[in-house]
């Protein structure tokens, strides 16, 4: 949200609804903005924490794979875990070395 908008938002006339403050519409849209910006500190988070188990798996299970890249987004990630631990629980069934 530029501070401009909010700005305006906060002196401008309310040409939609004359009962509605604008302060109070300002003060909606900076809260929304800072919850947004939490919630994508805390995506930041997960996926990096995310990646950190993924690299960890990887290393230790399948120690031969040198090209295994992580996936950018948080899902994509969580998607490479399963994968791997499909993998794993493929290879228990087998009586594999990773069981």
């Amino acid at each position: 949200m530029s501070d401009d908008l909010v700005k305006r938002l906060r002196t401008e006339p309310n040409w939609m609804r004359e009962d509605y403050p604008q302060s109070e519409a300002a003060d909606r849209i900076e809260a929304q903005a800072a919850r947004i910006a939490e919630l994508e500190a805390a995506l930041g988070h997960a996926t990096e924490y995310v990646g950190r188990l993924a690299l960890t798996l990887a290393g230790k299970h399948y120690p031969d794979q040198k090209r295994f890249e992580l996936l950018p987004d948080l899902l994509g990630r969580i998607d490479q875990i399963d994968n791997m631990t499909c993998g794993l629980h493929r290879a228990a069934l087998a009586g594999g070395k990773d069981a």
